[in-house]
C-alpha cells in the first residue's frame, strides 16, 4: 500500500452496506468521479491521497469511491439503481443522480456523506482541498 492511499480493506461498495451496518455503524462517504474528470483525478491525487484524510477514512468511515458512469446495478437498502444511457455513449448511474443533485445539478467530483438511517450529513459538489475535507470529516466522527 502507498502511503497516505485509503486501505483497500476499508473501501466497500453500495452492495455491501448493509451487511457492514450490522456490523459497524459508522457513516458512509462516498467520492463520485468520472473516468474524463480532470478535477476528479486531482482530489484523488492530492485530497485523497493525504495521510490524515486516508488515515481518518480508514478508521472512522465506510468510504466508496464510485464512477457515475458504471453501468453495473447497486442494490442498497432494498433498492435496485441503475444506469441511465443519456446519449449513444454517455449516461449517468442512478444513485450518483439520488446523492449529488444539488439545485437540479450534478459537479464533479462530488462528495456525499450519509449515515446507516440514510439521512445525507453532507453533500459537496466540486473539488475539495485537504483542509476543507479534514474540517467535515472531523465534524462527522461517531
Amino acid at each position: 500500500m502507498m502511503m497516505g492511499e485509503v486501505s483497500a480493506q476499508n473501501k466497500t461498495s453500495f452492495n455491501n452496506l448493509d451487511s457492514l451496518f450490522t456490523v459497524e455503524d459508522r457513516p458512509v462517504v462516498v467520492f463520485f468521479h468520472a473516468e474524463w474528470c480532470k478535477f476528479c483525478h486531482q482530489m484523488k491525487q492530492t485530497t485523497l491521497n493525504d495521510n490524515g484524510i486516508s488515515n481518518s477514512l480508514d478508521s472512522n468511515f465506510f468510504f466508496i469511491p464510485f464512477d457515475v458512469e458504471t453501468r453495473e446495478d447497486v442494490q442498497y437498502g432494498g433498492q435496485v439503481f441503475s444506469y441511465n444511457p443519456t446519449g449513444t455513449n454517455t449516461g449517468i448511474h442512478e444513485i450518483a443522480l439520488e446523492l449529488t443533485t444539488i439545485e437540479d445539478q450534478i459537479e464533479l467530483p462530488a462528495l456525499c456523506v450519509f449515515n446507516s438511517q440514510n439521512e445525507v450529513l453532507f453533500q459537496h459538489n466540486g473539488l475539495m482541498s485537504v483542509e476543507e475535507l479534514e474540517v467535515v470529516l472531523g465534524a462527522l466522527r461517531n
